[in-house]
């Protein structure tokens, strides 16, 4: 009840005013996209105040991006799972020949990173492109 009473005493004064619907619905959906206003009146002493109101926006375009970042991210992972796994079975081999197509197996795993690597250059020239000012 105390914060109530505090609340009311640094706000002591009201204002009533009247809107038209897309007025009102603008300032409803600017409400909805806040992460720290939680309420219309907050979001106008806001307005009133000069304050920042900080907006999330979400862009569905880059769903897709985002799904092939996660994609690259797993992939990558097991090809350096399977890169580290072959390199300790590389050291715990005495023959030559065994070890030579050991090699071969790491140089397959290295060739299949740099192509996801090169994926992902892409994907993040693309981010690059639609986010960074030019």
């Amino acid at each position: 009840m105390e914060r109530a009473d505090k609340k009311n005493q640094s706000l002591p004064c009201r204002i009533h005013t009247r809107l038209t619907q897309e007025k009102y619905d603008e300032l409803s959906r600017v409400l909805k996209q806040t992460r720290t206003i939680r309420s219309l009146s907050e979001l106008l002493r806001y307005i009133l105040d000069n304050k920042v109101i900080t907006v999330k926006v979400y862009d569905a375009s880059m769903d897709k991006i985002m799904e092939e970042l996660a994609g690259l991210q797993k992939e990558l992972q097991a090809i350096g799972i399977n890169i580290n796994q072959v390199a300790h079975a590389l050291h715990r081999l005495n023959l030559p020949g065994d070890k030579l197509s050991q090699a071969n197996e790491i140089i397959t795993c290295c060739e299949a990173t740099q192509h996801k690597i090169s994926e992902l250059f892409l994907l993040m020239t693309r981010l690059f492109d639609k986010w960074l000012p030019e």
